[in-house]
């Protein structure tokens, strides 16, 4: 008796479930935004929402009462009539102080026919919008609620008739303003490596590459203060936006660096501080078909790193491996991101020194590595550099000056190098010297172009480096119509 009576139970439960389910019930529908982002409500924006008589056939009007909490974070705007017909007859009270110290809207809404006549199946009965006040508080929420609601059907057998509908509480969160750190990605209270990696996680977000809706910090900084911003359709990625300027890009890893380790919070935080390799977001394999092609920069001012995109112009005939840092962060730890779109044959990136900032002004910071996709590729690699930006140690964004230089030995088809033991004299040796003639330069690492005297003899070139001091340079010169560019060390 006890089982057949559990049983009974179970069987009426799931029948209350099924009826709902699938039964005449009042539907909510959010047109401000997609059903993704259907969950939550945004300060300052409008809720457009539809009431939709669900599972209800030969409808001629419906009636109920909305009520909803937070009465002072939404406001009732306004209202629009539904799909009954031309002649739709539409009543609404909207009342914004009764006992409950709730807003309440009472709807009426009808077909204007006869019964017997024209009526719709499953109709929307009004459009509703409602407005989310500036002071909105972020993580409270939203909830609608209906009573009394009830539909009249065309019910020829009978001349017509009421039912109930059933509804369901709606309940939204709201996003609000929050405080932003500029570094502190993952809003823990403390900006170190772990940050990098939400950015990286972000990266794109507020651009034409995620096109999600993002907010401007009202008043931007790199200063480490905390900073109003609306919260974004993905709340956490507000936070990977370093800058503030409503997208996360590659400069957020300048932000990040600038105020790496330091700490909001006046909770006790643990400072994790033993990066003992460079910090890079992706790794790569070079091969022998490799080539490294250095990016010279020029400033003024110190800086603490730069970012920029680099683009292939020949893309076809090169693929993008990723980027190495360059003599500048010689004996530094580095951060290095990049983000690589191969369809574009195109990378962003950002680089720097986790010291406080590089030593030097000008040289090479980095190393964009491709390679070679087939055997034409040899000698025709151009690059083209778009907004290289430093951040200086006063957390100033600047624009930076760039080269680049396209360098690999193995590629030149340069048979014999040889040195002499004076280390006066550079001597090549290549099939391709036989029809050179024009002057060699020589480029420090700086990008200064330096002039020497050489010589063109029967397939071999010759050059006075005597007046260099030690270092890396880099020898250019043309021949069979291709740009030759040799790196050498003194």
């Amino acid at each position: 008796m006890k089982k057949t009576t559990n049983l009974l139970l179970i069987i009426l439960a799931f029948l209350l479930i099924y009826s709902f389910a699938f039964g005449q019930s009042l539907k909510v529908i959010r047109t401000d935004v997609d059903t993704l982002r259907s969950g939550f409500v945004t300060a300052t924006y409008t809720i457009g929402i539809d009431i939709v008589a669900e599972g209800v056939t030969n409808c001629n009007g419906v009636t109920f009462e909305m009520s909803y909490d937070s009465f002072n974070y939404i406001r009732y705007s306004q209202w629009q009539h539904g799909d009954f017909g031309l002649k739709t007859t539409t009543a609404v009270i909207s009342e914004e102080d009764n006992p409950l110290y709730q807003g309440k809207v009472y709807v009426g809404a009808t077909s204007g026919e006869d019964i017997g006549n024209a009526s719709i199946d499953n109709p929307k009965v009004i459009h509703l919008d409602f407005v989310v006040t500036p002071d909105a508080p972020n993580g409270g929420t939203i909830t609608l609620s209906f009573t009394n609601a009830m539909a009249v059907i065309n019910d020829s057998a009978t001349g017509g008739t009421i039912i109930n509908l059933q509804s369901q509480p709606v309940t939204f969160n709201i996003h609000g303003f929050v405080d932003v750190y500029p570094g502190d990605t993952d809003n823990n209270g403390i900006v170190d490596n772990r940050d990098f990696a939400y950015i990286d996680l972000y990266m794109g977000y507020g651009t034409e590459a995620q096109p999600v809706r993002s907010f401007k910090r009202e008043n931007p900084s790199t200063l480490w203060e905390a900073q109003k911003c609306l919260l974004w359709d993905d709340a956490m990625a507000t936070y990977a936006d370093c800058d503030g300027n409503g997208e996360v890009t590659v400069t957020d890893v300048l932000v990040w660096k600038y105020n790496f380790l330091k700490i909001h919070s006046a909770a006790v935080k643990v400072k994790d501080n033993t990066q003992s390799d460079d910090l890079r977001n992706s790794e790569f394999v070079k091969s022998d078909k490799s080539i490294s092609i250095p990016i010279c920069i020029y400033s003024a001012d110190h800086f603490l790193g730069v970012s920029g995109k680099l683009l292939l112009e020949n893309k076809n005939d090169y693929k993008i491996l990723g980027i190495e840092k360059g003599e500048l962060l010689n004996n530094r730890q580095a951060f290095i991101y990049s983000s690589i779109n191969q369809n574009l044959r195109e990378i962003e990136f950002a680089i720097g020194s986790t010291d406080e900032y590089l030593s030097g002004n000008n040289g090479i910071i980095a190393y964009l590595v491709v390679e070679a996709l087939n055997k034409n590729s040899e000698n025709n690699l151009n690059i083209d550099i778009k907004n290289l930006t430093g951040i200086s140690p006063e957390g100033i964004l600047f624009p930076i000056e760039s080269t680049s230089t396209d360098v690999k030995e193995n590629f030149q088809k340069v048979q014999k190098i040889e040195y002499f033991n004076n280390d006066n004299i550079f001597s090549i040796f290549s099939e391709n010297l036989k029809n050179a003639h024009n002057e060699p330069i020589i480029i420090d690492l700086i990008g200064n172009i330096i002039h020497c005297r050489y010589l063109y003899e029967n397939g071999n070139l010759t050059i006075d480096i005597s007046r260099l001091i030690s270092g890396i340079y880099f020898i250019r010169y043309i021949a069979n119509n291709s740009i030759i560019n040799i790196k050498i060390m003194k």
